[in-house]
């Protein structure tokens, strides 16, 4: 206690809190801290659900898992993978191709050397072509994709469509395609 006294001669206006309330104090952050551990669900959890809830059809609920995995661990290695079937589930899921574009820059930017990168900034390009008619990106991003990965295994593919990029099947298959098209429509007679 003669210490007390003493430090509060020479510093007056400082409060001395009392060991069994510092102890108190730790204890109680500690016990906090170790309760949100436990609580909360790890990255793998959240995308194992994902992955079941695709499994049994279930894309919604499997596109929300993925998105928290993404957003709550971007930085844990299944980060990587829930975004890439983020992007596979949109690109091939009937309606807005805006989400689908969405999903796939995104990726793009959070994993730029991604093995699956290829793969994605090719599924941009052809959706840009093929879905929404819009050549000049698809043409931006074929160019890129060849510039970047001269050697994929896309990129013939990425070649042959910046080569008809615009064009009609019927104009790149030439007048066999006419033919075959019209022989395939139901009363066309030329059934094969």
């Amino acid at each position: 206690m003669q210490n007390v006294a003493r430090f509060h001669k020479f510093h007056p206006h400082t409060t001395i809190i009392p060991m069994k309330n510092i102890l108190f104090i730790l204890f109680t952050l500690s016990a906090l801290a170790l309760l949100s551990s436990c609580s909360g669900r790890n990255a793998r959890d959240l995308y194992t659900d994902g992955r079941a809830a695709e499994d049994s059809g279930k894309f919604t609920v499997a596109l929300e898992k993925y998105e928290e995995v993404v957003r709550e661990y971007p930085s844990e290695a299944v980060a990587e993978t829930a975004a890439y079937k983020i992007v596979l589930i949109r690109s091939n899921t009937p309606g807005d191709k805006g989400e689908a574009i969405g999903s796939q820059m995104r990726f793009l930017e959070l994993f730029p050397n991604s093995q699956e990168a290829p793969k994605v900034m090719f599924m941009l390009a052809f959706l840009y072509n093929n879905e929404l008619g819009q050549t000049d990106s698809a043409k931006k991003y074929y160019e890129q994709f060849l510039a970047s990965y001269p050697g994929h295994e896309l990129a013939p593919s990425a070649k042959f469509e910046l080569e008809t990029l615009g064009s009609e099947p019927e104009e790149i298959l030439g007048d066999d395609a006419g033919a075959v098209a019209a022989e395939k429509k139901p009363g066309s007679g030329g059934q094969r």
